[in-house]
């Protein structure tokens, strides 16, 4: 029997954990997309040349999403979030020390994929565990707000960083978080969490859902198919926002990281609304990643027009394109895997949702710096659209057939 935690104090830490682990996670994964335009011109090292490097984090990471699935599932989760915010801060600090050698550099990348890989199924299947279902959904999109808020943070300080110390000093500074983190999260959890069972896999959870909330598992690999798409817009447009900008409007490497801080600060303030727009959609999680998927099209068109010709333009409409993307990976990610799998393998199939996203990813970083140096970057944001606007189409034939059977695809 899992004993839910039910005073608000509880409740309350078990989310600022939470939110500082993700916040952590994040700022030792997106920290090299930071300073990428700084590395490139420091270093002398083209685009093409530098991608296998935040590829490498894609794979390891998508890959590392399932084994972090399944042990979630049948070990100690704690132990597992704590284990992978240590390795993730020791690669952070051996990274400036193999610059600029990229295969080095790729490997110990690679390994903090597997590192992050731990963190966020684990967290999803304490989360599910530990709190109510009301809570857990109203809950999990205010912890995600740690990922707008690390992103936000990154951007923003690693141009003062580097402009003091150079772009090696934000991964130290990034590890020195991450540890502190992992020493609280251990000694906090271990209280807080004392009295929540963790039941494996293979015993029967009397928490978990009825199987007529799971049809969706049939559609499987539309579902995939439509989360990679996102992983390869959402990533692919993050992390090549700064470069797009240098290049395309002649802005110091500094200046267009700056620019990059707005897509997250739209991220925070939609992040809110997650949850307030799954109710308003009468919580069709399809409904609602649909609705998201058009917003993500209709801005890229402008983008595709007109937006290349002005850079407040591009600003505002990758901006709003980016937080429709958003809000598609966090409807995905924290409501999907219940959706498909109920509670007893909820860190399987949210190890799962993370993994296709990131098989998108791996693809993007690689693709858009082919795209864009062989055609440019009308043509790379052509591309994005296409990729929207088939993640829409996929999202929609799901919606469609869901619906058919009722409340299948509502939370």
């Amino acid at each position: 029997m899992v004993n839910k935690l039910t005073d608000k104090k509880s409740i309350r830490m078990l989310s600022i954990l939470g939110w500082l682990v993700y916040f952590s996670s994040y700022i030792t994964r997106l920290n090299f997309g930071a300073v990428l335009v700084e590395f490139l011109q420091a270093e002398g090292i083209t685009k093409t040349a530098a991608a296998p490097i935040t590829t490498a984090l894609f794979i390891t990471y998508g890959a590392g999403q399932l084994l972090s699935g399944y042990l979630g599932d049948r070990i100690s989760p704690r132990l597992l979030i704590f284990g992978g915010l240590l390795v993730a801060s020791v690669c952070n600090i051996i990274m400036p020390f193999v610059s600029p050698a990229i295969p080095i550099m790729t490997i110990v990348w690679g390994i903090n994929g597997i590192a992050q890989a731990m963190m966020w199924p684990p967290l999803v299947k304490i989360c599910s565990n530990a709190l109510s279902e009301e809570d857990y959904n109203r809950l999990m999109p205010l912890i995600g707000t740690s990922c707008a808020v690390a992103t936000v943070s990154v951007y923003l300080v690693s141009p003062l960083i580097i402009k003091l110390s150079g772009w090696k000093s934000v991964f130290s500074i990034a590890s020195g978080f991450a540890v502190v983190t992992a020493t609280l999260w251990l000694v906090l959890s271990g209280s807080l969490l004392k009295n929540v069972s963790f039941a494996p896999a293979r015993e029967k959870n009397a928490t978990q859902r009825p199987t007529e909330r799971r049809p969706a598992w049939r559609l499987l690999p539309m579902i995939l198919g439509s989360i990679a798409v996102l992983g390869i817009l959402k990533d692919g447009i993050t992390i090549w926002m700064p470069t797009f900008m240098s290049e395309t409007f002649k802005l110091e490497s500094t200046v267009s990281i700056l620019i990059g801080v707005v897509i997250p600060l739209a991220h925070m303030l939609l992040d809110i609304l997650v949850y307030r727009i799954l109710v308003l959609m009468k919580r069709d999680v399809f409904a609602a990643i649909g609705l998201s998927f058009g917003v993500t099209v209709a801005f890229l068109l402008l983008l595709s027009l007109s937006g290349v010709n002005s850079m407040l333009m591009s600003t505002v409409f990758i901006a709003i394109a980016s937080g429709g993307l958003h809000m598609v990976n966090a409807l995905q990610t924290y409501y999907l895997p219940e959706l498909l799998g109920g509670k007893n393998n909820i860190s399987f199939y949210a190890g799962l949702v993370n993994s296709a996203t990131y098989v998108g990813s791996a693809m993007s970083t690689y693709l858009f710096a082919v795209i864009s140096e062989i055609h440019g970057w009308n043509i790379t944001i052509l591309s994005w659209l296409i990729f929207a606007a088939v993640g829409l189409a996929l999202t929609l034939f799901c919606m469609v057939i869901l619906r058919k059977k009722g409340n299948a695809g509502r939370v």
